[in-house]
């Protein structure tokens, strides 16, 4: 198990600075893009009990969850990558639910 220097992360004066060093000091930069993960079934469950459509709500967890990952890349919370992960995902569901309809 590895050491971390927690003291570099109660060295916050905000909330973002607090969510920007638990990314870099404890999770390696993985807190947005876990986050981001942890929000998809939540968001795709609660879609698909609002519209018991599987395609509608596969698309609207696509673009909520590109709505919040352009805020977590504003904040730095996630890199490029997984904002362009997301980009394209988002991209694909709405090709899928506009070729299904």
């Amino acid at each position: 198990m590895g050491y971390y220097n927690l003291s570099q992360v109660t060295n916050a004066t905000d909330i973002l600075g607090f969510m920007q060093n638990t990314n870099i000091v404890i999770m390696n930069g993985w807190l947005g893009t876990l986050i981001l993960i942890a929000l998809m079934p939540i968001l795709f469950g609660a879609a698909l009990k609002a519209t018991n459509d599987t395609a509608r709500s596969v698309t609207f967890t696509a673009f909520a969850c590109l709505i919040i990952a352009m805020l977590l890349a504003a904040i730095g919370l996630i890199g490029t990558v997984t904002l362009f992960i997301f980009v394209i995902g988002s991209a694909l569901s709405v090709a899928m639910t506009w070729k299904s309809a």
